[in-house]
């Protein structure tokens, strides 16, 4: 005797998929990624453009690029064991945040002494015969 299993029963039951939350959190995370790839890589291509504006040497220009990096890798130990009790999320958010304040800056500066920072470290070597 042959007997075969009944059907499976029909639910009513919407799917169970993910909602716009998680993808919200996938577009927000690759943003932030872009952005600071994009800031990173971008002057690249643009160190003579640069160095010509600010009338400075294409390896002083290149300093442009070496320095955030050399930071970053002092920075990224720093920040991670400093930062180990708060939220990752907020910290990302927070962080995030900050660099695109300071892209904003970076922008809306007109010149070199529009930023305090980047006068106050390239014065004195711009000065200096030896840095030319």
């Amino acid at each position: 005797m042959h007997t075969t299993a009944p059907p499976p029963a029909r639910t009513t039951e919407p799917a169970n998929r993910p909602g716009l939350t998680p993808w919200l959190a996938v577009v927000s995370v690759t943003t932030g990624i872009f952005a600071i790839v994009t800031t990173e890589i971008l002057p690249i291509g643009l160190l003579t453009s640069i160095g010509a504006g600010f009338a400075i040497t294409d390896g002083m220009a290149g300093l442009m690029m070496t320095m955030p990096g050399l930071l970053a890798a002092v920075a990224a130990p720093l920040v991670t064991v400093t930062t180990a009790r708060f939220d990752r999320r907020a910290m990302l958010c927070a962080l995030i945040l900050l660099l695109a304040a300071a892209n904003f800056l970076a922008a809306a500066a007109t010149g070199r002494r529009a930023c305090r920072s980047w006068g106050t470290c390239c014065e004195a070597p711009a000065r200096d015969s030896r840095w030319r």
